[in-house]
């Protein structure tokens, strides 16, 4: 899993905590394309984990190239705005 000063190194902190500490059941709305549901958190800071464990993995030279099949909300987001589209 991401770590939030990873994190950081793409969102500001506003934007991770709107993600990460917001408390809902069902699904919760952050723009009308971006939906999430109580394991979308979690879920997002698997892929991102994912995504920087490979490009640790390519630059230490184990490997030549990574593929990440890994698509949580907001994927297109920038860095202080949700865009799941």
């Amino acid at each position: 899993m991401a770590s939030r000063a990873q994190l950081r190194l793409v969102h500001d902190d506003a934007h991770i905590a709107r993600i990460l500490d917001t408390r809902f059941e069902g699904e919760y709305r952050l723009d009308g394309d971006t939906a999430m549901n109580p394991a979308s958190p979690r879920a997002a800071l698997h892929a991102a984990g994912a995504v920087w464990e490979a490009v640790d993995q390519v630059l230490l030279g184990h490997c030549q190239r990574a593929f990440c099949a890994v698509r949580p909300p907001g994927h297109h987001a920038t860095h202080d705005t949700a865009m799941g589209f």
